[in-house]
């Protein structure tokens, strides 16, 4: 069914290129682009390439055809998050450039994805979007495709509305030569005409059904539906006092539910055969048939138990080793950190030791006074990190951040300055001196790049870009910095283009993922491009990070990078996905709720 809705889709859309003006470039590509021999893998690079073009280019007519096929495509290998955030993409588009053709296959994309989650009132909701869009004069095909869509909602909602329409389908699934859906349509109206109680209406299409099914040449992916004609046909024959009959497709739907060892209709069966032989007074069979539901619904629970067990287990069994990791992990970061923050103060004094005056030497005194306090801190810090949540370490390792970022860029920074203006006072009298004013130069030199760099430490460890101007401004500097760098092409996009502005402490947060998710593709991944989506609808915040890198296999060490953003995810009550296989590249999918507080 999924694979006939997805062809559907690409049809349609494929149609959409093939009446599109330029026919020589963007179509015939289009079309190769979704080419049914081309690998899961091959197919997503191309769309992918074909969209960025098309929207590089502005062409108008290409780039929702490519949202479009890229939702189908994800939908297809079952990654709705992913789906969805192309999926808005092109409803967004398509309604700016009002075309309804595309509008409606987007609609009707999102109704099918509501129907597998069960929501039928937004799948119903859709699938009106998508039928209001369509010219049904112009677009009979697509009219009647959406009109079954709608009629298995119907069905679901138990809404006497659906036999109208599996009526109507009738004579189309006949003409498309789908034997299959055809067959599908007549049980629905039996079971539907027996609900209404037209008992023989209900009758007439069972055996229609039976005399279709024996010349059907693919008999064996139908044999649930046959089994359920069975029930129908069951059930009439009682309501008419043939219990004889009733008892005969009892039976024959028994045998069907053995062959496809099917423990719900066998548990079913069971217990219908039980209640109609306690009825004619058989009581030792119905007793018998009692016996074997009980035991087969047992084995459905046993089943259901044993998989829901085993999922238990190996969940409890991963977060004991995921805790055990995580206090080893915690430890070597701030051992790592603590290193790190030693190498900035050594470098530090080795610039306060050139200078030989005594205010230098006094404020060097002063700082390893300050060094050592901060050390006692950390210390204190590591003694009680192991009666601390995960969330309060990344609390405080933002603050801690800051903190740095402050004391280097206020306290060093006047410090420096004044070493400057003390050189250069230095300078203006030693002008006699050449080697001395030669060194003093050096000197010089070497405090400015000092300063730079500590600028730059306090800039990449300060958040005050976030709290100033927003999550997007601060992610768009960071893109622009890693694209001025060289070292990858970095692509971000945001849904919808006016982002909202969320709390600083989330969008903090959401800016720390992003940095560990970069430096890691940057140290690890020896990739070439890196492709960001942020979108937010309807409360849900949704993150999609993608490489084109070497990637990575399941048994792979997770480093600490990985467990921090593990961490910082279920701080903020989010979902984390990865999806990586060696030589295919490394996606990452991040969906968080968010609550009223958070918005800004």
């Amino acid at each position: 069914m999924r694979g006939f809705i997805i062809n559907i889709i690409l049809t349609m859309i494929i149609c959409q290129a093939l009446f599109a003006q330029d026919k020589d470039s963007w179509t015939s590509r289009f079309i190769l682009s979704v080419n049914p021999e081309l690998t899961d893998q091959e197919q997503k690079d191309t769309l992918n390439k074909l969209l960025k073009t098309a929207e590089k280019n502005h062409i108008k007519d290409a780039y929702p055809l490519y949202l479009n096929a890229l939702a189908a495509y994800y939908y297809q290998v079952e990654k709705p998050e992913s789906m969805l955030t192309y999926l808005y993409k092109a409803i967004e588009v398509n309604t700016i450039n009002e075309n309804k053709t595309l509008l409606s296959t987007n609609y009707n994309l999102l109704s099918i994805y509501h129907q597998d989650m069960h929501n039928w009132d937004k799948a119903l909701e859709a699938i009106e979007m998508a039928e209001a869009q369509l010219d049904p004069q112009k677009q009979p095909i697509l009219k009647r495709i959406y009109e079954g869509n709608k009629a298995a909602i119907y069905f679901m909602l138990e809404d006497n509305r659906a036999k109208d329409i599996y009526e109507r389908n009738l004579d189309f699934f006949l003409k498309l030569n789908d034997t299959a859906m055809y067959l599908g349509d007549v049980y629905n109206l039996s079971y539907s005409h027996y609900r209404l109680g037209n008992h023989k209406a209900a009758e007439k299409y069972a055996n229609m059904f039976l005399s279709l099914y024996a010349k059907f040449s693919e008999r064996d992916q139908l044999s649930e539906v046959l089994a359920k004609v069975y029930g129908v046909l069951d059930r009439l024959h009682y309501d008419a006092g043939d219990i004889k009959k009733s008892l005969e497709y009892q039976h024959k739907k028994l045998e069907i539910a053995e062959r496809i060892h099917h423990f719900g209709l066998l548990t079913e069966t069971c217990e219908r055969l039980s209640v109609t032989y306690e009825n004619i007074g058989e009581i030792s069979k119905a007793l018998q048939y009692i016996k074997l539901s009980s035991l087969y619904n047992d084995t459905l629970i046993d089943q259901t138990r044993a998989q829901t067990l085993a999922e238990m287990e190996s969940r409890y069994e991963s977060k004991i080793k995921t805790l055990e990791l995580q206090s080893a992990l915690d430890k070597l970061a701030l051992e790592k950190r603590r290193k790190n923050l030693y190498l900035a103060m050594f470098a530090l004094v080795v610039v306060f030791l050139v200078g030989l005056t005594a205010i230098i030497y006094q404020k060097i005194k002063i700082n390893k006074k300050e060094i050592q306090l901060y050390n006692e801190r950390i210390n204190t810090l590591l003694r009680e990190h192991e009666l601390e949540t995960a969330n309060a370490l990344l609390k405080g390792q933002d603050m801690e951040r800051e903190t740095i970022a402050e004391e280097l860029h206020d306290r060093m920074g006047s410090l420096i300055a004044y070493i400057k203006m003390k050189l250069y006072s230095l300078e203006k009298k030693l002008k006699f001196d050449e080697v001395l004013t030669t060194e003093i130069n050096e000197i010089s030199d070497a405090v400015t790049e000092a300063a730079e760099e500590i600028r730059r430490i306090s800039h990449n460890l300060s958040t005050g870009l976030i709290s100033k101007f927003g999550l997007k401004a601060a992610l768009e500097d960071l893109c622009k910095k890693i694209n001025t760098s060289h070292m990858v092409a970095m692509d971000i996009d945001f849904i919808p283009t006016d982002f909202p502005r969320f709390d600083t402490d989330f969008e903090t947060n959401i800016y720390r993922i992003l940095q560990e998710l970069t430096t890691n593709t940057l140290k690890h991944a020896k990739a070439s491009s890196i492709t960001i989506q942020i979108s937010y609808f309807d409360g849900i915040f949704h993150l999609l990070f993608e490489d084109n890198g070497k990637g990575f296999g399941k048994k792979s060490h997770k480093g600490i990078g990985l467990v921090n953003i593990e961490n910082r995810v279920q701080k903020l009550q989010g979902k984390l996905s990865m999806d990586s296989l060696p030589g295919r590249g490394t996606t990452f999918s991040i969906e968080i709720p968010i609550q009223k507080s958070v918005t800004a």
